[in-house]
């Protein structure tokens, strides 16, 4: 949904060195949470009535960004600074951001689910379905509050069939 148009560490306790696809799907999680944050404003600024909703979430995406950078770093790796902006169709309407909201969440779903499958290490999959679980908290949190029907999804970040 949003790709990049230019250019505490209280997760888990992990080897220095950890494979380059583990880390290559924290860097993908680091990208999404980014695009989330940047993208929430147009959410916000579409949607004023969600106003501390998009508040609430834009914070957790900080703290999963956050969170996300730090084990980057402790499993050896670089984290990816993040692009100067997104390739986001601004939302015309609340309804239009409520559903670039959702697809946001799903966006970083789908990051989140690929580190638990990256991944023999309990204590970095806890802290990936931690993740993984508020993408999903908060996809039902969107399609509730659009009144998308049926309000859950199933297996949130799974690829669609």
């Amino acid at each position: 949904m949003t790709t990049p148009s230019t250019g505490p560490s209280s997760g888990p306790s992990a080897a220095p060195r950890a494979g380059a696809a583990v880390i290559a799907a924290l860097q993908l999680v680091l990208q999404a949470e980014n695009a989330a944050i940047w993208a929430y404003a147009l959410v916000g600024t579409a949607d004023a009535d969600n106003a501390d909703t998009v508040e609430d979430v834009r914070a957790a995406h900080l703290v999963l960004r956050d969170a996300a950078a730090e084990q980057i770093t402790q499993l050896g790796g670089k984290p990816n600074a993040p692009a100067a902006a997104y390739q986001v169709d601004a939302p015309a309407d609340a309804a239009a951001a409520r559903t670039l909201a959702t697809g946001l969440e799903t966006d970083c779903a789908e990051t989140w689910r690929a580190v638990v499958g990256n991944t023999d290490d309990a204590g970095l999959r806890s802290f990936a379905s931690g993740g993984l679980s508020g993408s999903a908290v908060r996809i039902v949190r969107w399609r509730a509050i659009a009144k998308a029907s049926p309000v859950t999804v199933a297996f949130p970040g799974a690829p669609s069939t």
